[in-house]
């Protein structure tokens, strides 16, 4: 993020100011809106899945009927 933020306050001190004043809005906007997407990102919430059969039963079962590398052991979901 630092070398991102040094990048865009380079470009506005030598190149941004020998534009004309429409494309200097364009260019802040355009490169304001990743900054926008990595603040709302790293606010939010990311949740969690829930393992609604817990069972050990139920993880062999599917393990017999699935390739074991196709299953994710976390949440008991097959890939396949």
């Amino acid at each position: 993020m630092l070398l991102y933020l040094s990048t865009f306050v380079l470009n506005c001190v030598f190149v941004v100011r020998h534009m004309e004043v429409v494309m200097n809005i364009v260019y802040i906007v355009l490169s304001l809106v990743p900054v926008v997407f990595v603040v709302v990102s790293g606010c939010s919430d990311p949740g969690y899945l829930n393992n609604k059969n817990p069972s050990s039963a139920e993880l062999f079962r599917i393990m017999n009927k699935y390739d074991p590398s196709l299953i994710c052991f976390d949440c008991e979901v097959s890939t396949a």
